[in-house]
């Protein structure tokens, strides 16, 4: 008898049920009906950042034209969890049986304008552009690798678009690295979160090969050392992000340049230069 309970407990389909957001436990209530996966509107709607997203009339709720039927549950209005994510412009993967993972689109930030470094701009500690960034940290290579997926629009799933810690640390894990986020990185380890990323790479040693890069429309990630440039510091890793003139624009995740687009003679930026990573097309 034991073992019979047991066998109908494992084949038990409500107890397998569970919608992950961006790969996290959702918190939103799960009610598993005829297979199909429902979760409270209200607070679906939150986690996915759509509070403001949807209307509802006549037991009917409306996502971006168009109109899903509503169900109740205790007294509340439950939503298919796959078509509701669907309407919003998300994504819906089945990673696991009895898992539904939701991705909900992009947040709507400014617009990413591959000509213009500031619309990517990301720094490595907490700024303007990185509001919930710690104050200090040694992510300037991650930084500068998730600045080109931002460019190019190279994003993982489970990140919020506007997640530039968790992207930060995405890398790391992705690269290889246990340490926390005050170690530095092993610079010819970003190509693994490159590939990771699906965002064609090239290591390379000789600075001459850079200027090539950046004609052929690649942005370039580039180490060597701070008092190479006269600045305080040691190891230091930017995103080259274009030329004009004898000039190379840089977006520096470390603020030392603090404007995103900074101009760098090629004189300096080839005493600085130690290795590269050409990414994109």
């Amino acid at each position: 008898m034991k073992f019979l309970f047991l066998a109908l407990l494992l084949s038990w389909p409500c107890l397998a049920e569970e919608v992950r957001i961006r790969q996290q436990p959702a918190q939103s209530r799960v009610v598993v009906r005829d297979g199909v996966i429902f979760c409270p509107l209200q607070s679906l709607a939150q986690e996915l950042g759509a509070s403001e997203s949807f209307s509802l009339q006549d037991g009917r709720v409306t996502v971006n034209g168009k109109s899903l039927e509503l169900q109740e549950d205790g007294g509340e209005p439950i939503v298919n969890a796959l078509e509701f994510c669907k309407a919003l412009g998300g994504k819906v993967t089945q990673p696991e049986r009895g898992v539904l993972g939701l991705y909900p689109p992009a947040a709507r930030s400014g617009p990413v304008n591959r000509t213009d470094p500031s619309s990517y701009f990301i720094s490595q500690v907490r700024s303007s552009t990185n509001p919930t960034g710690t104050v200090d940290n040694s992510n300037c290579g991650p930084a500068s690798l998730a600045m080109a997926a931002r460019a190019f629009g190279k994003w993982p799933l489970e990140i919020a678009d506007n997640d530039f810690p968790g992207m930060m640390t995405w890398i790391r894990r992705t690269m290889g690295h246990k340490t926390d986020e005050m170690q530095g990185t092993n610079f010819p380890w970003l190509t693994r979160a490159a590939d990771q990323l699906k965002l064609p790479n090239k290591l390379f040693l000789n600075y001459d090969e850079l200027p090539g890069h950046l004609a052929r429309g690649r942005l370039v990630l580039v180490t060597g050392y701070l008092q190479d440039l006269g600045l305080p510091g040691g190891g230091h890793a930017m995103l080259v992000v274009g030329a004009r003139g004898d000039d190379f624009l840089i977006n520096d995740p470390g603020l030392f340049y603090k404007i995103p687009g900074s101009a760098v003679r090629s004189t300096d930026l080839r005493r600085f230069f130690k290795m590269g990573i050409a990414v994109g097309p």
